[in-house]
Formats: structure tokens, sequence, C-alpha cells
């Protein structure tokens, strides 16, 4: 009942967003800890809206895509509002974004897609900075693996907005993130050290020969 209340209310705010001038006032960023990123650790990414002006904020609806062939979401729900399956943080945030209603926080590493949603009833939000944080884990060796925000214009759960207390949509822009997952160190050394062993032994095979 609680998540289908969620659905109505967003829907409602958002179609009459539509109908209005947008005011492009805040803009989402994914910034990683490492772009290099070995084989089987993990690493950070933060979800960071920057709200300058500032403007009073309503809803933050987010919508993210990963490809799970290479990373996976490792659930984080240290003081989390939700915690609930598989979740990013957002514990940390609290104080910054003071939101009142609660609405969904949550990875399908079978889809490689993230849901996070917060709103505002009753408090005033002006927060800037960083909202939540993806815990990652590098399953797979690739080359600029991409992590974006999605915007789908269907004003649900699988779409990117914010919007004011006027209900407009004010997200200016995203801009999302990358990485490389690279061997480990230690592949690197054995590896390195396989080389050196083979060409010991063709050189002792040529000394025999001789």
């Amino acid at each position: 009942m609680y998540a289908k209340s969620l659905k109505l209310i967003i829907g409602f705010l958002v179609f009459f967003s539509l109908t209005l001038p947008a005011q492009a006032a805040v803009y989402l960023s994914l910034e990683t800890s490492s772009q290099d990123v070995a084989l089987g650790s993990e690493f950070t990414v933060d979800m960071i809206l920057s709200n300058s002006d500032p403007e009073q904020l309503s809803f933050l609806n987010v919508w993210l895509s990963f490809d799970p062939d290479y990373l996976e979401v490792v659930d984080t729900d240290t003081d989390n509002w939700i915690t609930e399956g598989i979740n990013v943080l957002d514990g940390l945030y609290h104080s910054t974004f003071n939101w009142d209603f609660h609405g969904q926080n949550t990875a399908d590493n079978t889809a490689g897609t993230i849901s996070y949603g917060e709103g505002s009833f009753s408090t005033s939000v002006f927060g800037s900075g960083t909202f939540a944080q993806i815990h990652f884990l590098a399953k797979a060796l690739v080359s600029d693996t991409c992590i974006d925000y999605v915007i789908t214009g269907t004003g649900g759960i699988e779409d990117t907005y914010v919007t004011d207390t006027s209900a407009n949509n004010i997200l200016g822009g995203i801009s999302g993130t990358s990485v490389n997952v690279v061997p480990e160190p230690v592949s690197l050394v054995l590896l390195g050290a396989g080389l050196m062993g083979m060409g010991f032994v063709r050189k002792s095979k040529k000394g025999e020969d001789r």
C-alpha cells in the first residue's frame, strides 16, 4: 500500500511538472573513488546532487544503469532509512538531505539497475552534495564500463528527475562515470614471474643443446 501511494503521488506531481517550464537549477553526477579498480576488489561511487542556488527540493528520483557482467552492487545499509533487499548507502547523508518521505532504495544485480527515491512534505530540503553512495564489486575484467543516470521521461520510478515545491522538474543535467577493471597486482606479479621462468627454461635448454 505504501509503495502504491508513493507511485501515485510521484506520478501526480511529475505529470503536472511536465506541463510547466523547467527551471534548470540542479544537476546530478556520479564520482568514482578510483578509475582503475582491481579485479575482485570493492570500490565506491558517490551519487551527487549540485544545488548551488539553492532550490528547495520536493522529490528526488534516480534510475541508474550498470553492466552486471562486470559489476555487482554490494548491500550497504548502515543507518539507512530503507534496509530491505540490496541497498545503496544513504545513512551518512541524512543531515544534509533530511527527507521525510522514503520511497525506494534497491539494486538489481541481474538487470543492472539501481532505483532510489526520496521526498519531503513537512521539512525544507535544500541539500547539495553526496546524497547516497554505491558500493560495487569488480567481478570481471573490462575496459571503460559505464555507470549512468537514465532519464526515460516516464515520470515514474524507472526515471530520473528532481522536483521543487511547485512540482517543477528542475533537473538541469546529468553526468555518469566509468571504470576499468584491471588484473589484481598479485596476478601481474605471478604473470611476470611465470614469463621470467619460461625465459630461464628456454635459456637452459639452449645451453644443453650446445
